[in-house]
């Protein structure tokens, strides 16, 4: 691997797959801030993957339960460091540590329409329901949740 100082390098590969830039150069000491604060070490593949400069890794997942669309798509991974404005903000590492869990409520009706099927000792559904009541106080009360709309 090469160093690209006029930003201009397209693609990296790590284990086979390409990865897309604009790549970051991997810092120790931002490193170093993640695990203190969080106090766990960042598994040694996603740390290996940071270390070929982050960049986006195109990707898909075939999940049967989701015909008619069964192929998921995914292309973006949190990453170690600062955003643009020099901040831990969206989609770092540690921005999102920080900020916690946050569920869309979209989401949310669409995981409770299917978790609220299921009897309420399901396993399934009480995680659900442990989801929702940690990153969406008040969720019971929304019409999606108590049956009144959608």
């Amino acid at each position: 691997m090469h160093e690209d100082p006029a930003g201009t390098e397209a693609a990296r590969w790590y284990r086979g797959r390409m990865v897309t830039g604009p790549f970051a150069p991997f810092d120790l000491a931002e490193l170093a801030l993640l695990e203190a604060e969080t106090g766990l070490p960042l598994p040694a593949a996603y740390r290996a993957f940071l270390e070929v400069g982050g960049g986006r890794l195109e990707y898909a997942v075939h999940l049967q339960a989701c015909a008619p669309e069964p192929l998921q798509s995914f292309n973006r991974l949190y990453r170690l460091g600062r955003d643009e404005h020099g901040e831990h903000g969206w989609g770092t590492l540690l921005g999102e540590y920080r900020w916690g869990l946050v569920v869309d409520p979209e989401a949310a009706a669409d995981v409770w329409a299917e978790a609220a099927r299921k009897s309420p000792a399901d396993a399934w559904r009480r995680s659900v329901e442990a989801w929702l009541d940690a990153g969406l106080p008040g969720w019971r009360g929304r019409g999606w949740a108590d049956g009144r709309s959608v």
